[in-house]
């Protein structure tokens, strides 16, 4: 089979993968309006039994330590914020949608434990340059490499093969995939992103995210700071070691995109001393979405 015919098998069996259900479709809407109210999310989460479910053990889990059980999912809300819950809702539609099953070769948690941390700390940083819209920077980075766990539903032998020659050679996991002939992380995820009917910035920043857009026509102003930001959070958690284990690549942070935030390496290792706070959050979450 050719290069090409096996880029376009790959990218046509991404239709075997389940869309995102309406629920967490209008959930994600919301949680991305900045006028939207609690009682308008909750109202929505309530038609979906096992989301209803997995926020309220969230809230009464040992991490948020309330003083009396809560049973009311909007009160939830006031508890857990808009991001917790898009990162909630979105990995238990994840979980879900991708059907996974373990592998030797790659670690499901270790991948959302690195997409979470991505979340984190772009929404850190987006604070800390005051972007006009820090949840965007959030769900972004939650997403920004849904392609390697694409790539896991729709071909293991590939990802077992571009896993097995970044970890042997020290390769990153895109050179890996690019060395291989393979469509690459970030092409099956903007294109699943596509399915998914996400929104146009978090699909350009799953393209993009290794790529430089500071000068590229064919993206719009209004969003590069959001894919900045988000490639920036990739490097910290990269550099901190919050990434999966085959990809060894600790990238130096681009330097024209701290310049255009008007960032600096010392606020960044700022961000970085907070992060093992914000894990343990993240821990919370990854066991409420899988169910644990």
């Amino acid at each position: 089979m050719s290069n090409s015919t096996h880029v376009n098998a790959l990218v046509d069996k991404l239709r075997d993968i389940p869309t995102l259900s309406v629920v967490v479709t209008k959930v994600m809407e919301l949680v991305n309006n900045p006028k939207t109210s609690a009682p308008q999310i909750a109202d929505i989460l309530k038609r979906d039994q096992v989301l209803t479910a997995k926020v309220l053990r969230l809230v009464n889990s040992s991490f948020y330590n309330v003083s009396t059980e809560i049973t009311d999912v909007s009160k939830a809300l006031g508890f857990l914020g808009f991001n917790t819950i898009s990162v909630l809702v979105l990995g238990t539609s994840v979980f879900s949608a991708f059907d996974l099953q373990a592998a030797p070769f790659f670690d499901v948690r270790e991948f959302w434990r690195h997409s979470l941390a991505v979340a984190l700390a772009g929404e850190l940083i987006a604070k800390k340059v005051r972007h006009p819209r820090p949840e965007d920077c959030f769900t972004c980075g939650l997403l920004h490499d849904i392609g390697k766990i694409a790539l896991f539903r729709v071909s293991r032998d590939d990802l077992k093969a571009v896993v097995d020659k970044a970890r042997l050679e020290g390769k990153s996991f895109l050179a890996a995939e690019t060395e291989l002939g393979l469509p690459g992380h970030t092409i099956l995820g903007e294109r699943l992103a596509e399915r998914w009917q996400l929104p146009v910035v978090a699909r350009k920043t799953i393209r993009y995210h290794h790529r430089d857009i500071e000068h590229m026509e064919s993206i719009f102003p209004a969003h590069k700071p959001t894919i900045m930001i988000a490639t920036i959070a990739n490097v910290l958690c990269k550099r901190g070691g919050i990434s999966l284990a085959c990809d060894l690549e600790r990238p130096e942070y681009p330097a024209n995109y701290l310049n255009a935030l008007n960032l600096d390496t010392e606020a960044l290792a700022e961000i970085e001393a907070r992060m093992p706070e914000e894990m343990e959050r993240a821990e919370a979450f990854l066991n409420s979405a899988r169910g644990g």
